[in-house]
């Protein structure tokens, strides 16, 4: 499969792709001495459309080639096929319904699962919050200040 070399990226507001694994020949010092270096990450090329995944990880579910994931900001639905891109299936007639929904439960769980007796993605939008970001203090309990 084409993506085993491949790093898939979902970000809030783009997916794409970023090489990893193919050789790089370079020249440090320009002397003509050449290395291969095989564990790179190369460039990332962002697939066509202006989806990601916002803040619902847990929507992603993967079968086969092919991965899917919500995005609630543009209220869509979306399949990463490996051949055809960036796919909205929830413009079968259901793009109104998942916009609303979406906007109904703002910030909230968007769990996505794989069916695999009926080789379907499974979603179900939850009315519970996302864990909120949280900050850590590191407390020194050393008397000394050491």
């Amino acid at each position: 499969n084409a993506r085993d070399t491949d790093l898939v990226v979902f970000q809030e507001d783009k997916v794409s792709k970023v090489l990893f694994g193919k050789n790089l020949l370079s020249d440090a010092v320009g002397g003509g001495s050449v290395a291969s270096i095989p564990e790179v990450l190369g460039t990332q090329i962002s697939y066509a459309g202006e989806y990601g995944i916002s803040k619902n990880p847990e929507s992603f579910a993967k079968w086969g080639n092919d991965m899917y994931f919500t995005d609630e900001y543009r209220g869509a639905v979306c399949r990463l096929g490996l051949q055809g891109g960036i796919f909205e299936i929830s413009s079968f007639g259901m793009s109104s319904f998942f916009r609303d929904l979406f906007i109904d439960l703002s910030g909230k769980q968007k769990i996505g699962g794989i069916d695999p007796f009926k080789d379907k993605y499974v979603l179900t939008a939850r009315d519970v919050s996302l864990p909120s970001e949280t900050s850590i203090t590191i407390i020194d309990n050393d008397p000394t200040g050491g």
